[in-house]
């Protein structure tokens, strides 16, 4: 389950009172409401499913000050395990996750995490992995998957038991994946935190699954954007939140299609043939031209297993 902050307004003069003012260089600043969003993904599939959105609040009377991503995150998993009690996930975030804060309401919860951390944001953290090098407590070592072209080899670190931060600490599992180029320039670096056991055999695959927060942004927020949903950057700012609505409205819009193509065979069917982008301009196609009783029955028509009126 990836997490991450969305905004869906954006001004620099005026703010509605959902709105949340972010500071910005020189002073200045915009209002923007923000809503964290949560989305199924899974490494090696190009599906996304959203799940969930939740709404980073203003203060108001009852409330205490103004809410911030990470506040609203723990509210969102919470309510995902209470209406799912035996799912089982793994939530992937970044590096504004890897808090103590988020990660202890995770494992009350029983959920895994792997979540983005980066060494300069978390100095005890690094100066324990480091400590750790020092007394060789640590599992270190080279890896590869594929073969031919496809060939990767990664260099990997693990170390077990270290403190996420000084206050409160929670012992973690730090790993770490380096991938260089056919080059031998580097590639990517990415170091992570976890609960999942951890070993030469999987670190390439857990790394792997932290990776995914990425889908977040391209299987959800990039088409809801850029394909075919129109979400605009900005809904507007006025005294009633309509502009949440919308999101939501179309949030809903676009997880109907991949609920329709994940759980229908006559939708799968169709999908076989082409690719998503052309079948639904055959579908709209057919709707200007023939009259059909039902979704079904369009589908039909396009397999040209059934007729419809004129």
């Amino acid at each position: 389950m990836a997490l991450d902050g969305r905004e869906y307004c954006h001004s620099p003069r005026s703010q509605g009172p959902q709105c949340l003012r972010q500071p910005e260089a020189q002073g200045q600043g915009h209002s923007s409401p923000l809503v964290v969003s949560a989305t199924l993904v899974g490494a090696g599939s190009p599906q996304g499913l959203p799940l969930d959105a939740e709404e980073v609040r203003n203060p108001t009377v009852e409330s205490h000050p103004q809410d911030c991503e990470l506040t609203a995150s723990k509210r969102l998993v919470t309510r995902r395990r209470r209406e799912q009690p035996q799912m089982a996930l793994s939530v992937v975030g970044d590096d504004l996750y890897s808090q103590t804060p988020f990660v202890e309401p995770l494992q009350h919860l029983r959920l895994h995490y792997v979540l983005v951390a980066k060494p300069a944001s978390h100095p005890t953290l690094m100066a324990a992995v480091m400590g750790a090098e020092l007394q060789g407590v640590r599992e270190q070592g080279q890896g590869a998957e594929g073969s031919g072209v496809r060939r990767r080899i990664y260099t990997y670190r693990i170390v077990r038991q270290v403190p996420l931060a000084a206050a409160h600490p929670v012992p973690v599992t730090f790993g770490e994946v380096w991938e260089p180029t056919a080059g031998g320039a580097l590639l990517y670096p990415k170091s992570w935190i976890t609960d999942l056991a951890v070993n030469a055999e999987n670190v390439a695959a857990v790394g792997r699954i932290g990776r995914t927060r990425w889908k977040i942004e391209n299987e959800q927020f990039n088409v809801q954007k850029n394909h075919g949903y129109e979400l605009p950057p900005n809904y507007g700012h006025g005294p009633h939140p309509l502009s949440m609505v919308f999101s939501l409205v179309n949030l809903l819009a676009s997880v109907t299609p991949v609920i329709v193509e994940l759980g229908e065979r006559l939708s799968q069917r169709c999908r076989a043939r082409e690719s998503r982008r052309e079948l639904w301009a055959a579908l709209r196609t057919t709707l200007h031209v023939v009259l059909v009783e039902s979704w079904s029955q369009l589908l039909l028509v396009y397999l040209e297993e059934d007729t419809a009126g004129p």
